[in-house]
């Protein structure tokens, strides 16, 4: 289907192990628009510099 193809075009403009970010950023180049909602991280190291982290002891 047309999401499973969006995958593949993903995975193979970006390596293997690209996940579904990947892809959504597949499609703001494809649409050449900013497809994040306000406040959203711009790149993966602010994201996860925000996210929560699970207590380990």
């Amino acid at each position: 289907g047309t999401v499973e193809q969006l995958f593949v075009r993903g995975r193979a403009h970006y390596g293997g192990r690209a996940e579904y970010a990947m892809v959504a950023k597949l499609l703001e180049e494809a649409c050449g628009t900013d497809l994040r909602a306000p406040g959203f991280p711009t790149t993966l190291e602010e994201y996860l510099e925000r996210m929560p982290r699970a207590a380990v002891d």
